[in-house]
């Protein structure tokens, strides 16, 4: 979805937003997408705005997910998705955003990567992948994530979402030669 601001404070703004949102979403659903992501936020007033956004796409197909946020552990997303508990909202996992109390990437550490996604269940609809080292969207296998925790934790929840690579950092040329080779150069490292 747009980056609008989806949890303004102002109602006027907001109710705007969920205007020029929901145009995205059917724009989405037209295109034959059938997820909506959209960094909600997760307070109250993301909580408006999607609950109203939920009711004016009830009979789309399109189900709407919260991205996680910049710093969170993924707690906090994945309390707002309980909070909200409809059965057309998740959660998006951004691998690049969260932080542990100690201000690092869970994904990076061996043996904490896995627990970290797991947590997710079947919350868990849109996955955007990309590497990390001390900053994020950068091409798979040139940082420090975890991989293997990461695949077998969407083995242990069960995982049938949605997957998109998103990188950049270098040539869109090389992001895209990186993105195809992720397959073969995943099993080269992990197995199958």
């Amino acid at each position: 979805g747009p980056n609008i601001p989806y949890s303004c404070e102002y109602e006027e703004v907001r109710k705007g937003v969920v205007k020029e949102a929901l145009v995205a979403a059917k724009a989405a659903e037209e295109l034959g997408a059938s997820v909506f992501v959209g960094h909600f936020g997760l307070g109250e007033q993301a909580e408006k705005t999607v609950c109203e956004m939920l009711a004016k796409l009830d009979s789309s197909p399109l189900r709407l997910t919260v991205e996680n946020l910049p710093r969170d552990d993924l707690r906090d997303t994945l309390a707002f998705v309980d909070k909200i508990g409809s059965g057309k909202f998740g959660v998006t996992v951004d691998i690049g955003h969260p932080r542990d109390p100690d201000d690092i990437n869970p994904f990076i550490k061996e043996d904490v990567a896995r627990q970290t996604m797991a947590q997710c269940g079947k919350r868990l609809w849109h996955v955007h992948l990309h590497d990390f080292t001390d900053t994020d969207h950068i091409p798979p296998f040139d940082g420090n994530v975890q991989w293997g925790e990461i695949f077998t934790a969407f083995q242990d929840i069960g995982y049938e979402g949605e997957f998109m690579f998103e990188a950049g950092h270098v040539t869109a040329e090389e992001v895209l030669r990186k993105t195809a080779d992720f397959p073969e150069e995943f099993v080269r490292r992990y197995g199958t």
